[in-house]
């Protein structure tokens, strides 16, 4: 498989880079560049800025191998409307998401009503480390991970590890909520104010 690495003010050819200033919608350059990852894998790269999306970034079904990788605090996805920031396309019975990871960015849902900034329907081995969530949408948690609704099919290896989780949540909201049909998680070192 030929992987590729895109920086998302460095697209190739003929996607569009993203802004990056916390006011423009990047959501539409970021899913193109999602979009092209879903056939073969690789890593989509935030180096520093304000990625603001005012619609969900979705993960492609039966997509493979993508990486978000940040470089930390200074690389922030935003919520810019009330819905999920990032989530997994819901897939058909039996089929599954495999071995995606984001790593070392930040999200942040600020003043939004509601959704999650991370939402994992049915997926298999997720890795989520290193990141830093700031801000949760007021009637929303930072990581929802459930089953897939249409089918029995579950949530499986999904590690979360080593993030940081601001205390800034409405009462009742989880920094990660896990449904029933979750299996198989590890979650450690984890940081909770």
């Amino acid at each position: 498989i030929n992987k590729r690495s895109i920086n998302v003010y460095y697209p190739p050819a003929p996607l569009m880079a993203a802004v990056g200033d916390g006011t423009a919608d990047d959501q539409s350059v970021l899913q193109a560049m999602i979009n092209l990852l879903a056939s073969t894998g690789g890593e989509l790269l935030f180096p520093k800025g304000d990625f603001l999306v005012r619609s969900s970034l979705v993960i492609p079904s039966k997509s493979w191998g993508i990486n978000l990788i940040g470089v930390g605090v200074n690389s922030t996805l935003k919520l810019g409307f009330d819905g999920d920031l990032l989530t997994f396309e819901n897939i058909p019975s039996g089929a599954t998401l495999n071995h995606h990871r984001i790593y070392n960015l930040s999200f942040s849902g600020t003043g939004r009503a509601s959704g999650s900034l991370i939402h994992a329907k049915c997926t298999s081995t997720l890795n989520i480390e290193h990141c830093y969530f700031f801000g949760f949408p007021a009637a929303g948690d930072a990581i929802y991970v459930e089953g897939n609704p249409t089918s029995t099919d579950a949530c499986h290896d999904v590690n979360i590890r080593n993030n940081y989780f601001d205390s800034k949540r409405a009462a009742g909201r989880s920094a990660i909520y896990l449904e029933s049909t979750a299996a198989d998680m590890q979650i450690s070192g984890n940081y909770m104010e």
